[in-house]
């Protein structure tokens, strides 16, 4: 933190040179003789693909504007000669990727996959279920097959059994003709043994006919409880089927009403964030997003002296600067007093209050913060005192 006096006002930032420029932005290596490690157009190849993405970049793509050359007023031309070559060189425009979108995009993507897997997990479930109700179908077609082969052994038993009886009634006929024709007293002897062994044959063999029969009927049984157990079965499963699709129908819905809604903000967000850079830069008269962000910050730290700013790293470091822009929008939140200590975690409390997601406190970790993060930071507490002051 810089100390200045208190009737001497802040002097504006000194325009960088493009290395300096190159090197606070990270795309020139120091270490390799100056080479330049990424350029806008590899970050915005690098970008996500889709078309808010795009839409994102594109609008945060620097509009190039030619530094106006300074008017020389009751100057001699040996002073404008010199004027002139004092001129310094153009600045070059660095990209101020809106990393907030960005995050904001990001989020809706992550959502849009975990729905994704969501669905397809459901489709999978769909798969096992309708995999197990053609287990279930082949299993009712055996049962059906099964009941058939089971009615046809069971006519067939029947049929037996007649033909038995019949052969039997032939058979006891044949008998009684034969004994009619030898001796009657003899005869009535065999007869009696004959309609024994016939009357015992008959019986043995409908009690044989009777167990089969009884098989067959106690089998027949099973078969239709086990054929109305897998019916049952059936119906939960359709039930349960249909009920899973219209979960996934349901939730398939919110996620696309919820990404067109985040989308809709984020286009809305990004647009209104262009308005306000022009405004911004016009109040200022300023090319230069950066330096008409940091002559705002000046202007408000001249009610805050000792304070002054003149860039976006090293000068934040504790904290003091944020607590002053703060106190600047919501005086209410904090008193003037608190800003003589260190002011690091009262920064990031008052932050979460005033929803500014871009001051945590890993952005204090480092004795230079990172100057995006810093200037988006301050970007959005210069936002919030428009819209006060509106």
């Amino acid at each position: 933190m810089r100390s200045i006096p208190s009737k001497t006002l802040p002097k504006p930032a000194a325009t960088a040179s493009p290395s300096v420029m190159l090197r606070r932005t990270g795309l020139l290596d120091k270490s390799d003789g100056g080479r330049v490690l990424s350029s806008p157009r590899s970050l915005r190849l690098a970008a996500p693909k889709s078309v808010v993405a795009q839409q994102i970049l594109r609008r945060s793509e620097p509009r190039t504007q030619t530094p106006r050359r300074p008017r020389l007023v009751n100057a001699s031309p040996v002073n404008q000669t010199a004027a002139v070559k004092k001129t310094p060189p153009k600045p070059k425009t660095i990209t101020i990727i809106d990393d907030e979108a960005k995050e904001k995009l990001f989020l809706a993507n992550e959502q849009l996959d975990a729905t994704k897997e969501e669905l397809q997990a459901t489709l999978l479930e769909l798969n096992e279920m309708r995999e197990s109700l053609d287990n279930i179908r082949e299993q009712y077609d055996s049962m059906v097959e099964v009941k058939k082969v089971l009615e046809e052994k069971n006519a067939e038993q029947a049929k037996e059994l007649t033909e038995i009886t019949n052969e039997l009634i032939e058979r006891r006929r044949k008998s009684t003709s034969r004994l009619m024709l030898g001796n009657l007293q003899n005869n009535e002897h065999l007869i009696e043994e004959i309609d024994v062994q016939d009357e015992n044959l008959e019986n043995i063999m409908l009690l044989q006919a009777q167990k089969k029969n009884s098989a067959l009927n106690e089998e027949l049984v099973a078969t239709k409880k086990e054929f109305l157990k897998c019916k049952e079965e059936h119906k939960s499963l359709m039930k349960d089927m249909l009920l899973v699709v219209r979960v996934a129908q349901a939730q398939k819905e919110e996620a696309q009403a919820e990404l067109a809604r985040i989308q809709q903000k984020s286009k809305t967000n990004a647009e209104c964030d262009e308005d306000v850079w022009t405004n911004l830069m016009k109040r200022f008269q300023s090319s230069s997003r950066r330096n008409s962000l940091l002559t705002w910050v000046q202007e408000v730290l001249m009610a805050y002296q000792p304070l002054s700013v003149t860039n976006f790293s090293s000068d934040w470091e504790d904290g003091k600067l944020f607590c002053a822009l703060i106190h600047h929008c919501r005086p209410d939140l904090l008193n003037r007093m608190d800003l003589q200590g260190d002011c690091e975690d009262l920064a990031v409390s008052l932050a979460e209050t005033l929803d500014v997601k871009a001051i945590t406190p890993t952005l204090f970790h480092s004795s230079v913060p990172e100057w995006r993060q810093v200037m988006i930071a301050v970007f959005q507490l210069y936002k919030i005192s428009q819209t006060l002051e509106h």
